[in-house]
This record gives C-alpha cells, sequence and structure tokens, in this order.
C-alpha cells in the first residue's frame, strides 16, 4: 500500500507537475483578460487580486493586461486606484513568472508533506507492531 502511494507521488510530481502549473497559468491568464467583463465572478476577481497583491504583479504578462485600468490590487497602498498610486508603489511586472515559482514551491511542500506522512505512517506501524510483540496478553497475566 505504502510502495503504491509512494509511487503515486513520484509520478505525479514527474509527470502532473507541469500539467498543474500549466493549467493554473492558463486559467489565471483567461481570467485577467476578462477581470473587467461579466464573464468572471466576484470570487474570481478577488482570487486574482489576492494573488497580485501576496506576489506583488500585475497582470498576465504585465499592468498593460487589464483595459483600460489595473485594479487596486496593482498598488501596494491597500485600496488605492491605480492612478492615484505612487508610481514606486505600482507593480508593473507581470505574475507569470511569479505565479509559476509559486506553485513550483507549493507542489514541492505538498510532496514533503505527503512524505512526511508516509514517514509518520510507517512509524506508527512499527510502534504498533513493537507494543503488539511485547505486551503480555491479559488473560495469561
Amino acid at each position: 500500500y505504502q510502495r503504491r502511494v509512494r509511487e503515486a507521488v513520484v509520478s505525479t510530481q514527474s509527470t502532473g507537475e507541469k500539467d498543474t502549473t500549466k493549467v493554473v497559468m492558463d486559467m489565471f491568464e483567461s481570467r485577467v483578460e476578462k477581470y473587467y467583463t461579466n464573464e468572471t465572478s466576484e470570487a474570481e476577481n478577488q482570487a486574482i487580486d489576492v494573488f497580485q497583491t501576496s506576489l506583488e504583479c500585475c497582470g498576465f504578462d504585465s499592468f498593460e493586461d487589464y483595459d483600460p485600468t489595473p485594479p487596486e490590487s496593482c498598488c501596494r497602498q491597500e485600496d488605492t486606484a491605480w492612478d492615484e498610486c505612487p508610481t514606486a508603489d505600482q507593480f508593473k511586472e507581470g505574475c507569470e513568472k511569479s505565479m509559476k515559482e509559486f506553485m513550483d514551491g507549493a507542489q514541492d511542500l505538498i510532496a514533503a508533506v505527503i512524505g512526511f506522512a508516509l514517514l509518520l505512517n510507517v512509524v506508527s506501524i512499527a510502534s504498533a507492531c513493537y507494543i503488539k510483540r511485547n505486551t503480555v496478553p491479559y488473560d495469561k497475566m
């Protein structure tokens, strides 16, 4: 069982990592393009805003991806419109590079957590076997 889980984790890391990152990146890019249209929900726009604020970036390729102007999340100062945001506080670099680095880091973290869980599982099984082997049955006391 544990070997199959470990193989699945390794397989996901080797084949699925690039696919997962590409899917997320494509989705982000398409949502940025539709930010000011009725084709995205408020929740999708908020997700874009969170990414942009957290990663300190704007748009997919650059802040110019937005028409007419970038949203407030492209400014380091909270709740400040782009036109009122000081140039030094404007996020002008696109999110593509930062997001890819974030996704790669997140996948590494997930793999580490799964690896730790597997290790904890093995230790638990070994401990249970040790206790079972070294415990005197109740009826023989």
